[in-house]
């Protein structure tokens, strides 16, 4: 594999999911059975006595003169600090500018007996005065800091058939196992300053937390900024057997955004009380003959705490799936009243629907099909009536070893009851052709053909309608003396934009580069034009992020990226509606700086297969993506989601950045497997085939892992 930056995997991958085994992924009991089971195979063997013979040594040696082997249990430390100065020009004019700096500390110690504990410390300090020069950093006035403190306790031994996790801190609220998001239901995830416990065993799964209610803001390490009022949580899960099982859960917010109850646009605040039951047969669906169905019952009451009228509503979903041989279909029906919320976050304001989803996959054809319904009434929130109907296939089939061909299609339309005229109904269409060919002497070559009608690419623009037909040609050498592949890929392509009503033709432009100087420094580049004008991308002009990574002395590490143009995503947790995640253009410039320390002692207890290269330590990166055309690859228009929560072995995690980046340091050599938690995750997005995945891991070697989200409504 090829590493990427520190902590960055490039904007596109450079490798496609085929290359990543997916996997059937171990739920969190199995996991820490596993891990305790790999821990006691690794203890020493039992002491034996020996009589030292006169003239011998008395040294600490093992078995053939051989030294010592590590103690069990890996202890590691990271501390990393990042200097970085933001620019941001708007119409010519300098709007904004601010330099921004922070350090992470984080320590792991894994023990026998008392589980692995993690303590991890972010401090940061923006400059935010305009004046923009790195040594306005140090000045004292109009500045912003922010701290996080997490102290986590994971996989601790109850019994030998129940395990806890607990933390304190800055931490995000949970959602018990058995009411863990589906296809349209999620009852969000909210950070907090507090503290949480579980409890999980083979029969059931305890969850408890309460907190200060607040977000994560800033960077380049965001910190806890307080909200107001406070959070608190309770849920319960029961199985019967290896399928059937039953959830409630519990939750109590108070001081949370609220709008008025007979049409007031003016926002207040509220106290919510609120609670879910479910019931449900199976889980997933990977065999054939498996089938699940769960009926989930929600039910809220907000009380506007300056006075007022109090709200009740209450919702229904029941969804379900089943596996035919390699058929799989998934579908359900959902009724809410409107203002339903769960903790501090909306659910849904009076939405009703029904949904279908059909996907085939075998050695040479992989396709899918999917129909949504949706009708939204007038409510003191929304403030008008709607229905939104969608319809998206995708297919992939190989031709030969060599050569596949496959496109992505989708089509909605809303349809407003309240409003007139042209602002009466509005259709969307998106389709995505391609064809790939692998040279023999050379790497993928791929042409792509894009269509879209009036496509809402970004917030902060008119609608996207044209054609863009693109060439991609991958680009492969090996370095001489075993050094790692470098990997080049060149994106040539037209574009003809028809919104403004006159069609502009203008040419685009794409560079993806990693190339290894040396091998202890490494260099990486994803850069893409497109027209200044144009409506057809998420970006304008030239955009995308050069960054650079060298290894010092053992355990020190530089590096440094300057970001252009990109994309910035804004995910709001509390929005009213499924669209949480919006995309707008920028013009942000960005430099960082970043100087790290890694030091481990110790030999994991691990989790995996030891890799053929024996036990030791390396590491994993990349980037959680929105897979808009559900080909598994990250195309330039394709952003990185943040705050997503990526689990390593359903155990460690680590939280996206505002590019939808993730590292794991030092992590065990061999197979390792990488989920995301689905309740961070923004609607409408949701988890898809290529959202877990499973890597080798090489020894002082970094191995790279794209994951990527897909629509769950349309």
């Amino acid at each position: 594999m090829v590493p990427a930056f520190a902590g960055a995997a490039p904007t596109e991958p450079i490798y496609p999911p085929a290359l990543l085994a997916q996997i059937q992924p171990l739920d969190r009991f199995e996991a820490e059975q596993e891990r305790l089971r790999q821990a006691m195979s690794n203890q020493p063997a039992a002491y034996v006595d020996r009589v030292m013979k006169e003239g011998s040594e008395g040294s600490e040696a093992g078995p053939a003169g051989l030294p010592e082997a590590p103690a069990m249990g890996l202890r590691s430390w990271l501390l990393e600090g990042r200097l970085g100065w933001n620019g941001q020009r708007q119409s010519g004019q300098d709007a904004r500018r601010d330099a921004e700096g922070g350090v992470r500390l984080e320590h792991r110690f894994e023990t026998l007996n008392h589980g692995e504990w993690v303590l991890q410390a972010d401090t940061r300090r923006q400059d935010d005065s305009g004046v923009g020069s790195p040594s306005s950093f140090f000045l004292p006035t109009e500045e912003k800091r922010g701290n996080r403190l997490t102290l986590r306790n994971q996989g601790f031994p109850v019994t030998p058939f129940v395990f806890a996790d607990s933390a304190v801190g800055d931490i995000s609220s949970e959602v018990t196992d058995g009411l863990s998001r589906g296809l349209r239901l999620s009852l969000g995830s909210s950070t907090v300053r507090g503290a949480s416990v579980r409890l999980f065993a083979r029969e059931f799964d305890v969850r408890i937390g309460l907190g200060q209610r607040g977000q994560l803001a800033g960077g380049p390490y965001p910190g806890f900024e307080r909200a107001q009022g406070d959070l608190a949580w309770a849920g319960y899960t029961h199985r019967w057997g290896p399928l059937n099982y039953a959830a409630v859960q519990a939750s109590h917010a108070t001081q949370v955004p609220w709008s008025g109850t007979s049409g007031d646009p003016s926002l207040s605040v509220a106290r919510t009380a609120s609670w879910a039951a479910t019931v449900g047969h199976g889980y997933s669906l990977n065999s054939d003959g498996d089938r699940r169905v769960r009926l989930t019952l929600l039910k809220s009451e907000t009380v506007p705490t300056s006075g007022g009228e109090r709200s009740p509503s209450q919702g229904l979903y029941l969804e379900g799936g089943l596996r035919t041989g390699r058929l799989r279909q998934e579908a359900g029906l959902y009724s809410t009243q409107p203002r339903l919320r769960f903790g501090d976050q909306w659910v849904a304001d009076g939405a009703r629907g029904v949904f279908w989803r059909m996907d085939q996959n075998d050695n040479r054809l992989n396709w899918g099909v999917g129909l949504d319904h949706e009708r939204q009434p007038a409510s003191g929130t929304t403030g008008s009536a709607f229905t939104r109907s969608g319809i998206n296939t995708n297919w992939q089939y190989r031709i030969d070893r060599n050569s596949s061909w496959g496109g992505y299609v989708q089509h909605s339309r809303q349809r407003s009851a309240t409003l007139a005229g042209a602002a009466r109904g509005q259709r969307s269409s998106y389709g995505s052709v391609s064809y790939q060919e692998r040279w023999r002497d050379w790497g993928d070559s791929r042409l792509r053909l894009t269509v879209r009608r009036n496509q809402a690419l970004v917030s902060n623009a008119v609608s996207a309608t044209g054609e863009e037909l693109e060439w991609e040609q991958d680009w492969l050498r090996q370095q001489p003396g075993g050094m790692q592949a470098d990997v080049l890929r060149t994106t040539l392509g037209w574009a003809r934009d028809r919104r403004a009503g006159d069609a502009q033709t203008y040419p685009t432009a794409g560079l993806t580069w990693q190339t290894w100087l040396s091998p202890d420094w490494n260099l990486s580049t994803s850069l893409r034009y497109t027209s200044r004008t144009g409506n057809l991308a998420t970006s304008r002009g030239l955009s995308g992020a050069l960054q650079t990574e060298k290894r010092l002395a053992p355990g020190w590490t530089i590096g440094a990226s300057v970001l252009l143009n990109q994309a910035v995503v804004t995910v709001d947790p509390g929005a009213l509606l499924p669209g949480s995640a919006t995309v707008s253009r920028s013009n942000d410039r960005s430099a960082l700086l970043f100087v790290r320390y890694e030091l481990q002692q110790g030999q994991a207890y691990g989790f995996g297969l030891r890799g053929e290269q024996g036990a030791g330590t390396g590491r994993i990166s990349g980037v959680v993506f929105f897979d808009a055309n559900r080909d598994g690859i990250q195309q330039a228009d394709e952003a990185g989601v943040p705050g997503v929560e990526v689990f390593l072995n359903q155990r460690s995690r680590v939280i996206t950045d505002e590019r939808g980046r993730y590292s794991f340091t030092l992590v065990p050599t061999g197979t390792q497997r990488l989920s995301l938690r689905p309740e961070s995750v923004p609607l409408p997005w949701g988890e898809g085939p290529q959202s877990q995945a499973s890597v080798d891991v090489p020894l002082r070697g970094e191995a790279t892992a794209p994951l990527a989200v897909v629509k769950s409504t349309e």
